[in-house]
């Protein structure tokens, strides 16, 4: 909405009384010997209703003045009338388009752009050296799908996860640099023992060996955790929850059971079914300090 003339509201408020409640125009002090003291201000438009104000020789619109005696601000949107009335000029029948428009998918769709213009400057706000640090760890933004993704450092299109805050991203891949300083300072050189065993299943052979897990996966008997050693996973957790709530590692095609998994890597034997039981009564925490076999 454009005005080239907005009229001085000190002035329009000497010269004109507005009732709010009532939506009526009196004139206080009339600019026209023509028009009397304490008359309804004001004529009807022919073709659309609505009332026109004749102030200092420029014809207004009624409840445009509505609006700016109303809210002491003239008004830059189209004014509407909650009633389709353009007679009834009370305050509260007034409303602006942008009231309407503001729930429209068209606003919705600005308010996403907005907001996504906002993340960009917050982005752009971040310190070289966090950025740096996030690079580094594999960790971008995601405009797309207002998301965190953690990607594989060394080829970016390969997403490993997707989180809904920065700090998220950043301590999965912070704690996958910390298991990878672990893995270097526990590294493991292929060596056959006389006494290793072949991983079996009730009366299944076994088939592999203690050389090949430990060369795929790496267990850290102080914590439990069980990670990959080598290929884009290395560092990684190894071992998931499968689809009957136990904790699993899956390798070589089978599903093996983390306590199992943990003494046989520990102890380089593996031991016989449901021998290996937890001190504190949770299988689930694999610390070797819990473990323990029975019948032995």
């Amino acid at each position: 909405m454009r005005r080239t003339h907005i009229p001085d509201l000190d002035e329009l408020e000497k010269a004109l009384h507005y009732n709010a409640d009532t939506g009526e125009f009196i004139w206080k002090n009339p600019v026209s010997k023509a028009v009397k003291q304490g008359t309804i201000a004001g004529t009807r438009h022919s073709r659309d209703g609505t009332l026109l104000i004749s102030f200092m020789g420029r014809r207004y619109q009624a409840h445009h003045l509505a609006w700016y005696l109303s809210r002491r601000a003239w008004p830059t949107t189209q004014i509407l009338f909650r009633d389709h009335d353009p007679a009834n000029l009370r305050a509260d029948n007034l409303r602006s388009i942008l009231e309407t428009q503001a729930n429209t998918p068209s606003a919705a769709a600005a308010r996403a752009r907005r907001a996504k213009r906002a993340n960009m400057l917050r982005r752009e706000n971040e310190s070289w050296s966090e950025r740096d640090s996030m690079q580094s760890f594999g960790v971008r933004y995601n405009g797309i799908n207002n998301t965190w993704d953690w990607c594989n450092p060394d080829d970016p299109r390969r997403v490993w996860a997707r989180f809904k805050t920065r700090h998220e991203a950043v301590a999965a891949a912070e704690e996958l640099h910390a298991n990878q300083a672990w893995l270097f300072t526990h590294p493991y050189k292929p060596e056959h023992h006389k006494g290793d065993e072949f991983i079996a299943s009730g009366s299944e052979r076994g088939t592999q060996s203690y050389m090949d897990i430990a060369l795929l996966v790496a267990y850290d008997p102080d914590t439990g955790n069980f990670y990959w050693r080598n290929g884009h996973a290395n560092g990684r957790r190894a071992d998931f929850t499968n689809s009957s709530g136990r904790r699993v590692v899956s390798v070589f095609g089978r599903h093996l059971s983390t306590p199992m998994l943990a003494w046989f890597l520990a102890k380089r034997r593996w031991p016989k079914p449901k021998t290996i039981r937890a001190r504190n009564g949770d299988i689930t925490d694999v610390r070797l300090s819990n473990l323990y076999e029975i019948g032995k």
